[in-house]
């Protein structure tokens, strides 16, 4: 092999031409298998509103207090209403979550309701446009924050609308 030989001819053999070359090759082959990599695990982890389980188990009175604080108390407050749910990962979290969002009172009760997984890699501007896409059917292809933000407002004006984060794990931009 070609690094062996040109390693066994001794230290300047670093320098060679051939082996710079050799070692620039080998690592553009491992970014690319990296960012492959980085890739298929963002599809892995993207999690939807679809319910995947049959039955959720041992919740029941979580979904219903959620429920009732989303069509009930939260309709009463102005502004915007937060109801976080926390935890350590495998707790059932994005169950419950997916849960309420399908849960009929709750689709009775907002205009519109959009699901994003926001996952370890918190864009806002993938966010937005998620929230644009799913509430129109139409990508906006927008390139600002400013014009997304406007692009929101028109979709939420004069809407009752039920946003959830899922897997949200950076607290700091949670708060922007």
């Amino acid at each position: 092999m070609e690094s062996n030989r040109l390693q066994s001819e001794g230290w300047l053999a670093r320098f060679h031409p051939k082996t710079i070359l050799f070692h620039h090759a080998i690592s553009k082959r491992m970014e690319d298998r990296v960012k492959r990599f980085q890739r298929i695990d963002d599809d892995l982890w993207q999690t939807s509103s679809a319910i995947t389980e049959h039955q959720m188990y041992g919740r029941d009175q979580e979904k219903q207090k959620i429920v009732e604080f989303l069509t009930k108390h939260a309709s009463s407050i102005d502004g915007l209403s937060v109801y976080p749910t926390v935890g350590m990962a495998g707790l059932g979290k994005t169950t419950l979550a997916r849960w309420v969002f399908n849960d009929e009172r709750v689709i009775q009760h907002f205009d519109l309701r959009n699901w994003v997984c926001v996952s370890t890699k918190f864009n806002i501007m993938r966010i937005l446009q998620s929230i644009v896409e799913s509430s129109t059917g139409v990508n906006p292809n927008l390139s600002t924050l400013e014009a997304m933000q406007n692009k929101i407002q028109q979709v939420v004006l004069r809407k009752r609308y039920f946003l959830v984060l899922d897997d949200v794990w950076d607290n700091v931009k949670w708060e922007d």
